[in-house]
Formats: structure tokens, sequence, C-alpha cells
């Protein structure tokens, strides 16, 4: 007689449990399927909307960049007249830019002319007002360069022209094409 170990004779009438079969990630019926392929589509139309959206908005997020460095040297608290004269034409440059940008007609704007040509392409016009006005003139006459607090509502001005305007808004009137 042969000496088993005597933890066979407990198992020995116990089968080996059967393993199931892989489950699927892939859905099994057409129905589902097609809802699977019609949610890839889709998601993948959504990316490419947000690129495309992403890649033309490109030019904003280099001016808000622009935007904020020149506001950096603002918070000093002594900023001679030939540095708020800078900074006024520092933001002109900028925002000149992003004009020629969107519409490279405008390149020659300047004085009035360009103020409305901004406020054409945004829905509650801004720089038609006294402070724009100021501003036009600070570039031409280094004597009357804006005050540091004008120069910062100047810089919330730019920041929410940048942000919010929109060709779709844009319609550069025969007021802007007269004035240049």
């Amino acid at each position: 007689m042969e000496h088993k170990p005597p933890g066979t004779y407990i198992l020995r009438e116990l089968n080996d449990v059967a393993v199931p079969e892989h489950v699927s990630w892939f859905p099994q019926t057409l129905g589902w399927q097609i809802l699977a392929c019609a949610i890839v589509l889709y998601a993948i139309y959504r990316m490419v909307k947000l690129f495309q959206s992403w890649w033309e908005n490109r030019y904003r997020r280099e001016a808000l960049r622009l935007v904020l460095e020149v506001r950096h040297s603002l918070l000093l608290d002594s900023i001679t007249i030939g540095e708020r004269t800078q900074v006024g034409q520092d933001y002109f440059q900028i925002m000149k830019a992003v004009l020629v940008y969107l519409k490279p007609e405008l390149a020659n704007k300047h004085g009035k002319a360009f103020l409305a040509a901004l406020d054409c392409f945004i829905l509650k016009p801004t720089f038609e007002a006294e402070l724009g006005y100021k501003w036009t003139v600070s570039l031409l006459q280094k004597s009357k360069a804006l005050t540091a607090a004008e120069l910062l509502e100047l810089t919330a001005l730019c920041e929410l022209w940048i942000r919010e305007h929109s060709l779709q808004h844009a319609s550069v009137t025969s007021e802007v094409k007269q004035n240049g």
C-alpha cells in the first residue's frame, strides 16, 4: 500500500473551479457598437474644436503676457514721467499689434481712429472716452504723460479688451475709415 499525504483524503472529492471566459470590453451588440462609435467620434470632434480654439487664441495669451509684464513696472512706488510715457507707448504697441493681427487694413490708424477701431471689436465701447483721448495725447506729448492711477486704469482696460474682443463684433464703421 502506498502512503498518501494526510490532506489528499479530505480533498479527493473536490473539483477544480472552472475559470470563466474573459469578458470583452468591446460592446457585443450592434446598438452598443454604434453608440460607442458615436461617443468616440464626438470626443474627437470636441478635442479638435478645443485645439482650434486654443490655437486661434494664442495671440491673446501673448498679448496678455506682454501687458502683465508692462504692468509689473507700474507697481513700483516711484515711477518717472519718462517711464510712464514708455508704459503708455508699450501699451499702444501691444494694442496696435493685436489690432493689425485682427485686421491688417487698420495698420495706419492712430488717434481717434485707432480708439474707434478698438471699440469696434467689443460690445461695450470703452476706449473712446476721456482716458483713451488722454492716452493718445500722451503718446505724442511727453509733458502730458498719464498718471500712475490712469496707467493702472488703462492696463485694466487693455486686459479687458484683449480678453473680450471678438471678430464677430467687429464692424469697422465708415467713421473709422473716414478718420484714418
